[in-house]
């Protein structure tokens, strides 16, 4: 078997991925099932390589074995264990501060309490501690971290426990001399220091792009490289571990130093590098890979990097049981994936029709050089797209030539700025902010100008999908050979891409209108580029989330039904226009056409109507309406073609009454 270190290590993470944050019980059972009867079946149809078979399937099944054993190890010893400590009593808590972070105005702390459980407490107010640092609160109750969707990330990280902070006691500065919570107090001094060096939001974005750290980012920047594709700068994995090692590489050559130290060093930075920024898993990946690669140069020994890429998987999965649940390493993986199953095979034949239609002349190879970034990002993106469009439902269109154009920018900032913050260089940190400055601006222009973004929507994908096999096999028998895989997987890959730009285009000329809570009149209305929040008083805890994955940049406009606390939504999103309770008007643009006031909102796109109706009398501006929003139920003399009244299906979400009677949808 070539690679052995591949098969054990993909293995455990597949299983990995399955299983997330499930009971082991059920789930460690159907996956010991599922792989004998995959075996019995590869044996099966594999004669004439049974030997070869047999091994890749016993490897599988003892990593199967192994990682089934591990995940339930650290469920039954670890995990339940933390669940005893919910409790809903008012409780006082000690611990050790291990990483600071802000979200959603609130200031987060992860404490590190006595058996060494963390437990993310929450305030709402800055109680100005660093990593190091101890810290004794009085909190209402000790629950489970996340929901459904969100709670193996927590796991992931090795939090499962939250609180939130109601009354400061007492703290101590400097308390731990862990090294890991040393380098946490650094990172995160360092961080404050680029901030207050290069600007707030070019050094925001300047901590984020070195350590990865996006608490002082602004949600509207994170908005726009989210829309452009390209916030994966902000996940400290190959991006970060390449140019650092390639750095430190080129370094220690020019000051002469030996071969087989000059590959030693850099793979010493790259682990100390992880070890600052708090050892994600998609940073541990590439820095085993890396390391693996410069110990084979070191002994001038030729790497693979798919057996590379199994022993870095196989490290991390045994270290961490839980980090299937980790969408940056799902992502990272997909990613290198796409780099060693077709960069090896598109790269020449690109390389070789290169050179042969321009010659071997200068601008020959800066084309070449542009085309092979180009490649590489859609070489890795076209992986990476089942993943995405079935983590988020979407993926940015525009990511391919995004990264073309910004993601050098952050290849200079990069290694400028941390270098010099490192010596206590200002005037390079200043210009490393500069060019993140830069990167602000473009990416702003790439995600206002280019807001499409493709949705996953299955039946067209499958009907491309098949349409797509049956013409394969046509080519097939018609050439009496087999097309190169690699050619075919990338094709595929790319077929699914148009499919779903496809769809996202013809959805781009309708109206749509989603309910965004299930408690109160709030929803969202898109068409053509246009985007308005419609809030009934103040946002639910999901409106943020709920935007940010619909894809939404920033707001055309944000009414405001009745008065409520719209801050945090204000400063996301950045309204363009923010209507109050008492306007009264009449707007239009973009193909769409508001009519407001305080007792309704009238919009108007796309041959359909939507209305929302705030006063129980629905005697106005409900005429002829397609989809009619109403704060309580309607009266029998209603005919709109959809009546969506919030709040009334319990804790679930909405009910929707229709003509053809009533339903319910959660």
């Amino acid at each position: 078997m070539k690679r052995p270190a591949a098969v054990f290590g993909l293995t455990l993470y597949a299983v990995l991925v399955l299983l997330r944050d499930r009971d082991i019980s059920v789930y460690a059972a159907a996956a010991t099932v599922s792989a004998v009867v995959f075996c019995i079946t590869l044996l099966i149809f594999l004669k004439k390589r049974r030997a070869a078979a047999l091994q890749v399937v016993l490897t599988a099944a003892a990593a199967c074995l192994f990682i089934c054993g591990a995940y339930t190890a650290k469920y039954t010893l670890v995990y339940q264990p933390a669940m005893g400590r919910v409790t809903e009593e008012k409780t006082e808590l000690t611990g050790v501060v291990t990483e600071v972070g802000r979200s959603s105005g609130d200031y987060r702390y992860t404490l590190r309490c006595d058996g060494g459980v963390k437990i993310l407490a929450t305030s709402s107010a800055d109680l100005f501690l660093d990593p190091c640092d101890s810290l004794t609160v009085s909190v209402n109750g000790i629950r489970a971290l996340g929901g459904e969707d969100n709670r193996p990330y927590y796991m992931a990280k090795g939090v499962y426990l939250g609180a939130r902070v109601e009354k400061y006691i007492t703290s101590e500065r400097g308390v731990s001399k862990n090294i890991f919570d040393l380098l946490a107090r650094y990172r995160e001094k360092t961080c404050r220091g680029l901030v207050y060096s290069a600007g707030t939001e070019n050094g925001a974005l300047l901590a984020g792009i070195v350590f990865g750290d996006t608490d002082d980012l602004s949600q509207r920047v994170k908005n726009a490289f989210s829309a452009a594709g390209i916030s994966h700068i902000f996940a400290v994995s190959g991006f970060h571990v390449s140019t650092w090692a390639a750095l430190v590489f080129f370094a220690v050559r020019m000051l002469r130093v030996r071969r087989k130290y000059a590959f030693m060093l850099p793979s010493a930075f790259v682990l100390l590098f992880i070890a600052v920024t708090g050892f994600p898993p998609s940073a541990i990946r590439a820095a085993v890979m890396a390391v693996i690669l410069f110990s084979g140069n070191s002994f001038r020994l030729k790497s693979d990097l798919m057996n590379s890429l199994g022993a870095a998987l196989t490290v991390i999965c045994a270290a961490e049981p839980f980090s299937g649940g980790s969408t940056s390493l799902l992502l990272s993986v997909s990613a290198m994936l796409g780099v060693i199953l077709f960069a090896d095979h598109l790269y020449p034949a690109v390389g070789a029709g290169v050179l042969r239609l321009l010659g071997r002349r200068v601008p020959a190879y800066l084309f070449l050089f542009l085309l092979s970034v180009l490649l590489l990002s859609v070489t890795i993106t076209a992986v990476m797209l089942p993943v995405m469009l079935l983590t988020f439902g979407r993926v940015s269109v525009i990511a391919p030539l995004a990264n073309l154009i910004i993601v050098p920018f952050a290849e200079i900032a990069m290694p400028l700025g941390g270098v010099s913050a490192l010596i206590g260089f200002d005037p390079g940190v200043r210009l490393a902010g500069s060019a993140c400055g830069i990167m602000i601006r473009l990416t702003d222009r790439f995600a206002s100008a280019f807001s499409l973004r493709a949705e996953f929507d299955l039946l067209p994908v499958l009907i491309a999908g098949a349409a797509f096999g049956a013409a394969f096999l046509i080519v097939k028998l018609l050439l009496k050979r087999r097309p190169p895989r690699g050619v075919f997987l990338f094709a595929a890959f790319l077929l699914c891409f148009c499919v779903s730009v496809f769809t996202s285009a013809r959805n781009f000329d309708r109206i749509q209108v989603t309910a965004v809570s299930g408690s109160r009149m709030e929803a969202l209305v898109r068409y053509r580029g246009f985007s308005m929040l419609v809030c009934d008083g103040k946002p639910s805890s999901g409106t943020e989330s709920a935007l940010t994955g619909a894809g939404i940049y920033d707001l055309d406009v944000l009414y405001l039904a009745s008065d409520g606390n719209t801050r945090f939504i204000g400063e996301t999103f950045e309204p363009r226009c923010i209507l109050s309770p008492g306007d009264t008007g009449e707007a239009s643009g973009n193909g769409i056409d508001l009519v407001f006031s305080p007792d309704f909102l009238r919009v108007e796109a796309d041959g359909k109507t939507v209305v929302f109706l705030f006063e129980p009398d629905p005697a106005a501006g409900f005429e002829g309406a397609d989809v009619l929003f109403v704060r309580s139920v309607p009266a029998e003399t209603v005919e709109a073609e959809c009546v969506v009244v919030p709040g009334k299906g319990g804790n679930s979400g909405n009910i929707y009454y229709t003509k053809n009677g009533f339903e319910y949808i959660s």
